[in-house]
């Protein structure tokens, strides 16, 4: 059980690490941390997010695919941008970066989900996300977190048109 313990320790140590490395990643693909706006790529967007000579450059430094490197690119970037709060925790050793990497996935499917629904994501949508997500997260295992991320991205997500329909058809009296 100590041996447990431990690695997670050694873990949450990793964490501050991953956190500082967020701005290295960005400053290595050329974008500025204190200029991103708001709303980042669609998975879609995401080979556009950053040119083939940056992600060359980073795959090089990292010593991992260019692939592998956009993909941190544009979970940097995510968290600097859309999600703040979890890149302070996990500067703070109150997340794991595996528990980022969790939250990063389930917020970019509540985005999908808004435009999916054609739904307009405000700013509240955002912190209410990260207040709910980040409650227990230092206590929670990396199932428990999960099961919270999903639980949040379905408690947050606009109805889905199937789902109106259905409630409308329910509603109906005729």
């Amino acid at each position: 059980l100590a041996a447990v313990a431990g690695l997670r320790a050694w873990e949450l140590v990793g964490a501050a690490g991953q956190a500082a490395q967020v701005d290295l990643i960005l400053a290595a693909v050329g974008q500025n941390p204190a200029t991103l706006s708001a709303r980042v790529p669609d998975d879609d967007d995401k080979d556009a997010s950053i040119s083939d000579i940056h992600a060359v450059e980073l795959a090089a430094a990292l010593n991992c695919t260019p692939t592998r490197a956009r993909s941190l690119a544009f979970d940097a970037r995510t968290l600097r941008g859309e999600l703040p709060l979890v890149l302070e925790a996990l500067a703070e050793h109150r997340v794991s970066a595996y528990q980022s990497r969790l939250a990063v996935e389930a917020w970019r499917e509540l985005v999908r989900r808004f435009d999916a629904a054609g739904a307009a994501m405000g700013d509240r949508v955002a912190a209410r996300f990260q207040a709910r997500i980040l409650t227990r997260a230092a206590t929670q295992s990396a199932a428990q977190f999960r099961r919270a991320t999903r639980a949040a991205v379905a408690l947050l997500a606009p109805p889905s048109h199937a789902a109106v329909l259905a409630a409308a058809r329910e509603r109906r009296n005729v």
